[in-house]
């Protein structure tokens, strides 16, 4: 006959098994989300800061044509 405490014991391990795995790679997904928002922000503002640079560039640019 099947002993079935045995059996859910084993299915109880099975699932927390399974929950600390998930666990895990949701951590690990957030974790690397986390970093590549962190790089597309430094790389956005870098990019920002040359296009500002650009910006004040042609202004002297232009400055200098007119006179």
């Amino acid at each position: 006959m099947i002993n079935w405490k045995e059996e859910y014991k084993k299915l109880y391990k099975c699932l927390i098994a399974v929950t600390i795995l998930i666990i895990t790679a949701l951590a690990m997904f957030i974790f690397t989300f986390t970093g590549v928002t962190k790089k597309l922000q430094d790389k956005d503002k870098k990019l920002t800061e040359q296009a500002i640079e650009i910006v004040d560039l042609k202004e002297i640019i232009n400055e200098r044509g007119e006179k």
